[in-house]
């Protein structure tokens, strides 16, 4: 055993795991999920494997999606405890001060726990919120209901957002403030960030910043069921209500869902869009952290369940296994996001670079791009995306890491419709980068990964006639993911 930042690290074998099993599982993720970052296991309180792949890092804050619901969860649940709030409460008797004009009369019978279990309205994810003609809460209490309230399982990330509202009303602190001071300060979790609403509260559903170290504490604290040496800083009871069955979820997956955690038989999970999981096992005291940019996230977890949590193919009874470890560690120290393959320079280079592009109007909102040559290893690329500069260095076949004051990077846009424009800056910071580039046939190909999401952007770039075009791809979104275009407006002379 051996302890680093406050971590214990020990060998899978040491508490029961094989070595060989997790290497197993790890060279399947690796094959079958696309840009695989991140995995941590969790057994008896220390980590038997951790690895992320590079340029992924353990100090590298990400923003999670729908992960963020389960900790959302732990503010109303302590709210609950308090007596501040009931799970049969009304909603309406919270917020009819923000009902529009025109509502669903079935609203009047919608709870607490019915938004808890997504048994409630139906906004599915956060562009539902994009465009809101009226203040979020009243654009949610307007919506139509999909079914009578506490009865059918709906995907509804407004439900989430209304929970982090409530909080904020009886709290007299936001959600994030709530966690912030009761779970996370004393757990050591320091630098998180959350977003904020553009009326002032935690969006709830989505957009926490967290690292992967921070999740594996989350881990560890739901499985003490909400204990942090020797504090219980989240209800017991609560930890119990909200990780079991509440409401069966008819996706053909074989879960169910608890208060804002998803529940399977043999464990529940924290999860997230594009691989973002915390997948808790309460009978084997085993946790597992991943993050990742796959569009198939159930395949990746699939894979974790089945391996650790499902069968007993990953159980060691007997001595340690150097052999197995040694396959193991490999694995772990070989992971990479493949950066680019191809030739480092390219004659074509002499009329592309060192000038300014201006670019046709693009979903991206990529005005303006100047290609330079640094060096025989490396080009930057300065671009301008809605009207703001920014200067981004990339490594031939290599990642090269770039990290923006904050200060400079509170409006670098991470999607495609600049949704995250009408949040408070100070939430909302992307300031780390990696990029790697090489020139593929004719074609000048840049892979930027902003390290602080799961997105990362593939530029493909070449001459046609004089003009630049090209193309630029993102490995996930929500929403529509189209290929984006990009075309050079005619030079004037």
């Amino acid at each position: 055993m051996n302890i680093k930042n406050g971590m214990v690290y020990g060998t899978p074998e040491s508490q029961g795991l094989s070595s060989r099993a997790l290497a197993k599982m790890l060279q399947e993720l690796r094959t079958k999920v696309e840009d695989f970052h991140s995995i941590a296991v969790v057994k008896n309180d220390v980590i038997v494997m951790e690895s992320h792949a590079e340029p992924f890092g353990p100090a590298n804050r990400k923003m999670l999606h729908s992960l963020a619901k389960s900790i959302n969860s732990i503010a109303v649940g302590i709210a609950i405890d308090e007596g501040k709030l009931g799970l049969d409460d009304y909603l309406l008797d919270y917020v009819s001060d923000k009902l529009p004009d025109s509502y669903d009369r079935r609203l009047k019978r919608m709870t607490i726990r019915h938004m808890l279990m997504m048994a409630a309205s139906s906004c599915p994810g956060s562009i539902g919120f994009l465009g809101a003609e009226h203040p979020w809460m009243t654009h949610y209490l307007g919506l139509e209901l999909p079914a009578e309230p506490g009865t059918v399982f709906n995907y509804d990330t407004g439900a989430s957002y209304m929970l982090s509202c409530l909080v904020s009303r009886v709290m007299g602190k936001t959600s994030f403030a709530l966690v912030k001071e009761r779970v996370f300060e004393p757990m050591g979790i320091t630098d998180a960030k959350w977003l904020t609403s553009p009326e002032g509260h935690t969006v709830g559903g989505w957009g926490l910043y967290l690292t992967t170290e921070d999740l594996i504490k989350v881990g560890k604290l739901l499985m003490h069921k909400g204990e942090w040496d020797g504090q219980q800083l989240v209800p017991a009871w609560w930890v119990e209500e909200a990780t079991k069955s509440q409401i069966a979820v008819k996706d053909g997956s074989g879960r169910t869902y608890g208060y804002q955690f998803w529940v399977r038989e043999h464990a529940f999970s924290l999860l997230g869009a594009f691989g973002q999981t915390v997948m808790c096992s309460k009978d084997e005291n085993l946790f597992v952290v991943l993050t990742a940019g796959t569009g198939d996230d159930r395949k990746q977890n699939d894979i974790v369940y089945r391996v650790l949590m499902e069968t007993d193919e990953a159980c060691h009874v007997g001595p340690e296994d150097p052999e197995g470890q040694r396959r193991l560690q490999m694995l772990e120290t070989d992971l990479l996001i493949d950066p680019p393959y191809g030739r480092r320079s390219a004659v074509a280079e002499e009329e592309m670079f060192h000038r300014v592009i201006e670019l046709e109007d693009n979903r991206r909102n990529l005005h303006k791009l100047k290609l330079s040559r640094m060096n025989k290893q490396l080009i930057r690329l300065e671009m301008t995306i809605d009207g703001v500069e920014y200067s981004f260095d990339a490594g031939y076949q290599d990642w090269t890491m770039n990290e923006l004051p904050e200060d400079d990077c509170q409006r670098v846009p991470a999607d495609d419709y600049g949704f995250y424009h009408c949040f408070r800056p100070d939430r909302f910071v992307h300031n780390q980068h990696a990029l790697a580039y090489a020139w593929i046939g004719d074609s000048l190909t840049v892979k930027h990964y902003w390290l602080n999401t799961t997105y990362i952007d593939t530029f493909s770039l070449h001459l046609e006639g004089e003009r630049l075009k090209g193309t630029l791809i993102r490995n996930v979104a929500m929403g529509e993911n189209a290929p984006v275009d990009l075309l050079e407006l005619p030079r004037t002379i």
